[in-house]
């Protein structure tokens, strides 16, 4: 199909739209026989980390581990699971930013956590590698941060480790979109405030594993990119 067939098939008003929310991926790798779910009892030290570097070394579809060793039933799940993302070609530069729906409830509040509730260990976070410090919890969530005066908000993937029952350790390093947001709440100095998402939409990963120029929202971005402000709804945080 040549760029210009491809462009005239992704305008069409008829044509499906890519998963929306991170349950409706998941429900379209199952239609595309392209997932599996193991319901073994699966140990969150190395042996996740092994099974998901072995179904990418040899391509196998996407995995969705259903009973993690010492997670608690039905309330968390680890889920490694590739791109899938129909999306229209990245002719963005010149269009407008478009944002998101703010919304004021959805699924994300299904189980809440406050104060002495929480602790890091509730989530089966897996050791992946042998040579590992600790235990990686954070591996495909995404990170928010905002400037002070809210003119940029960032999204981001890096890894994050386990430090104890409600601390995370990652790296923060210049040049990155976090550390220049960081350096701002520094400067005025204050923490800056800090999120962390899971399960978010494909569409929504992509854009926050992009190089975006600085000063660029990514929400905005995959408005002007997908036309629509309907492809994201964003909850304030508790």
């Amino acid at each position: 199909m040549s760029p210009t067939d491809l462009s005239s098939y992704l305008s069409k008003s008829n044509r499906e739209l890519p998963p929306l929310n991170f349950r409706e991926f998941v429900e379209a790798l199952k239609k595309d026989n392209d997932i599996v779910e193991i319901d073994d009892e699966i140990d969150p030290y190395l042996e996740a980390g092994a099974i998901i570097h072995k179904a990418c070394e040899t391509d196998a579809p996407a995995l969705l581990l259903n009973n993690m060793k010492g997670a608690e039933n039905g309330l968390w799940r680890i889920r490694k699971l590739r791109h899938l993302c129909a999306m229209t070609p990245l002719r963005t530069a010149n269009a407008t930013p478009i944002p998101p729906n703010i919304v004021s409830s959805g699924r994300v509040k299904e189980n809440k956590l406050f104060g002495d509730e929480f602790y890091l260990d509730k989530f089966p976070s897996p050791w992946l590698h042998q040579a590992d410090g600790g235990k990686y919890v954070q591996t495909y969530g995404m990170r928010f941060v905002q400037t002070p005066d809210k003119s940029w908000k960032n999204w981001s993937i890096a890894r994050a480790m386990v430090h104890d029952k409600s601390h995370l350790a990652g790296l923060v390093i210049e040049p990155q979109h976090i550390w220049q947001i960081h350096q701002q709440w520094k400067k005025i100095g204050k923490d800056a405030p800090w999120a962390l998402a899971f399960g978010v939409p494909p569409v929504a990963i992509m854009a926050a594993s992009m190089p975006i120029p600085d000063g660029v929202t990514e929400s905005r971005y995959i408005g002007a990119m997908t036309g629509s402000r309907n492809l994201t709804e964003f909850l304030p945080t508790e």
